[in-house]
């Protein structure tokens, strides 16, 4: 049996081939050399024929083809030939990334991103999305226990963005990066590393936490566009960081100190009513978000679970990985072994031999050194 999976939202496009049990994949961004697939023309075809050619397999070899919502369009442009279809949920991808590539038979599983599929999926107008998506995985089923939805709210005047989301934990982090200059893709990683260079400042941290309300059943809201709302905060702050004599990336270290801070606040608040609900020791966490690796370094100490488990690809780049597994553990229903589970190691392309990497080191304008 030969799955192909596809991945990706409006960056991180990649594909995966689950050819019997072993997984074989790659980011579109690998190949082309464009970080995030940002603005592609071709979304998911580069690493499809790269996987295609690397596996020695046919198009007529593959029995289903599984992606995630978002692509609809994309997959119904560029890969029609494939009668047997299935989009899935956005969120449901990143789970399935996360539980099946554990070590748990049961595991509670919390994805927190920016944004994932709509609520309404056959909407055109309504942009009401997943934020965050609570489950439990048992066995070889993932179930689904809760959503948090956000929507789209007006129009990011510092980053010129069209694309903020209300009540997300991911937009809420992004909001701060893209407020203080840092980008949009690369921002929130750059500001979780500058993190670690600022100290706390509660008046920052106050001023930012009056645009969140921390609710009950592990619910919070986000204001995040409008009058005294998140942007208008961070611009402000911003403002007065330029305006200050004192050092300014210390200034701004401490602003993203305070972003991380709220930011762990929101996660553990998602997470201590996730184990309410299941009780369970063990958790898988996916998602864009989840590339937080600094709050990914408190959750043992500051909740009760005990055994996490994060892939490398909780991004949306995983999300091909996720739509392959679920075609593995829904289309065929010949899974006999409810521990069966897939390795999460990353790699997993082509494995290149000593002979062909000196050949492209010789074919290039590199010194280099075999030691």
């Amino acid at each position: 049996m030969k799955i192909l999976g596809l991945g990706g939202s409006i960056h991180d496009f990649s594909a995966c081939l689950l050819n019997g049990d072993k997984l074989h994949a790659i980011e579109d961004e690998r190949i082309t050399k464009i970080r995030y697939s940002e603005n592609s023309k071709n979304p998911c075809v580069p690493s499809y024929n790269y996987l295609f050619d690397c596996c020695n397999v046919k198009e007529s070899e593959i029995k289903y083809l599984v992606f995630n919502d978002d692509l609809t369009d994309i997959v119904n442009s560029s890969f029609s030939l494939y009668k047997q279809k299935f989009a899935i949920n956005h969120h449901l991808a990143h789970a399935y990334s996360s539980f099946f590539t554990s070590e748990f038979v049961q595991s509670a599983i919390l994805i927190v991103d920016g944004a994932g599929s709509k609520k309404d999926f056959k909407s055109n107008s309504d942009e009401t999305r997943e934020t965050s998506s609570f489950y439990f995985g048992d066995g070889q089923s993932v179930n689904q226990i809760k959503k948090i939805y956000g929507t789209l709210d007006g129009y990011n005047p510092i980053s010129k963005s069209q694309t903020v989301m209300t009540n997300s934990i991911g937009e809420f982090y992004r909001v701060v990066a893209e407020g203080i200059g840092l980008g949009w893709l690369s921002g929130p990683g750059k500001m979780m590393g500058m993190s670690s260079y600022g100290s706390i400042n509660n008046e920052y941290i106050d001023y930012l936490l009056e645009s969140v309300t921390f609710e009950k059943n592990g619910e919070f809201s986000i204001n995040t566009n409008g009058e005294n709302s998140l942007i208008d905060r961070v611009f402000l702050l911003k403002n007065k960081i330029e305006k200050s004599k004192n050092d300014k990336f210390i200034l701004y270290a401490n602003l993203a100190k305070s972003a991380q801070i709220i930011f762990e606040k929101l996660l553990i608040h998602s997470l201590d009513y996730l184990y309410e609900l299941t009780k369970n020791d063990n958790l898988c966490l996916a998602g864009g978000a989840a590339l937080n690796s600094v709050a990914n370094g408190i959750i043992r100490e500051r909740t009760k679970f005990k055994n996490i488990h994060i892939v490398a690809y909780t991004g949306d780049d995983g999300l091909s990985i996720g739509a392959a597994l679920w075609g593995y553990y829904n289309l065929e229903q010949k899974v006999k072994d409810k521990k069966f589970r897939f390795n999460s190691t990353p790699f997993l392309a082509k494995i290149y031999k000593n002979e062909e990497i000196l050949h492209a080191l010789d074919n290039s304008s590199l010194n280099y050194t075999k030691s």
